[in-house]
């Protein structure tokens, strides 16, 4: 059932892309004027990229639940709502309450810094502190909750900031941006899961190093989104889509928890 759905998923992916790459068939003219993408004649491959920004992290969530090595999927639902309840607080409260919006410059250290704080850290805390108080779980589990918990709060905010935005019709923040953060987040659940186990084990040098690949993962969204910003390249949507390859296969990196120590 899992290896259909990721197949599934990987048609699906591979089917957009090629639809919004093929501009003289479908009649979709990328035009670069600031930051949007207008769009001529048929709009069927925009209307796919849409569903794909809504739909993509809530099946990556599923995908993650269902085949989960050591815990049953129904196990991840406190985590799924808690998140989705926060991002649903946190959008509704810059929809009516915040007025003010963040001007975009030509420096990217800048851009990174304010996408790092407000998409990863704020994000981040304010999904996961309220989880962490309410829950009694061992911190093992807790790990594993990370990609249900990140996952589904992106699922809420990431559609949210793309379409009040101006770029609400480009193909990376269509397709890129949810891959990007449901990469992350996945990734950053294995990483935990496999710290946590390698830190019960007193496996003091996995488990720092493990924690500090995780750090660093941290930073690949917000990093890959400000360069974007300022070139909007093809390439930042192929490294979106290798970053969520990367972390659908984590076996391979042998981040599976319990084969760490091996």
């Amino acid at each position: 059932m899992t290896g259909n759905a990721v197949r599934c998923t990987l048609f699906s992916v591979c089917r957009i892309l090629k639809e919004a790459g093929q501009y003289r068939n479908i009649s979709v003219h990328f035009v670069r004027t600031g930051s949007h993408l207008t769009a001529r004649g048929q709009n069927d491959s925009i209307q796919d990229m849409y569903t794909f920004l809504i739909a993509f992290i809530p099946m990556c969530i599923v995908i993650y639940a269902v085949s989960h090595p050591r815990y049953a999927w129904k196990s991840f639902i406190p985590a799924v709502v808690f998140g989705g309840l926060a991002a649903t607080v946190q959008c509704s409260i810059k929809k009516f309450f915040i007025f003010s919006t963040h001007v975009w410059t030509s420096d990217v250290a800048s851009n990174f810094l304010y996408l790092f704080l407000t998409n990863i850290l704020l994000g981040l805390a304010i999904a996961s502190i309220p989880y962490l108080i309410f829950s009694r779980d061992k911190w093992t589990f807790k790990a594993a909750s990370a990609m249900p918990l990140w996952a589904s709060y992106y699922a809420v905010y990431i559609p949210f900031t793309v379409i009040t935005s101006q770029d609400n019709c480009h193909i990376f923040m269509l397709i890129g941006l949810p891959m990007l953060y449901a990469g992350m987040s996945t990734l950053c659940a294995w990483f935990l899961e496999a710290g946590a186990t390698a830190a019960s084990r007193e496996k003091t040098g996995p488990a720092v190093m493990v924690f500090l690949l995780n750090a660093a993962n941290l930073f690949v969204p917000p990093g890959v989104h400000a360069l974007w910003f300022q070139s909007a390249g093809r390439i930042f949507l192929i490294v979106s889509v290798c970053y969520a390859a990367l972390a659908a296969f984590p076996t391979v990196l042998g981040l599976i928890p319990g084969k760490i120590s091996q």
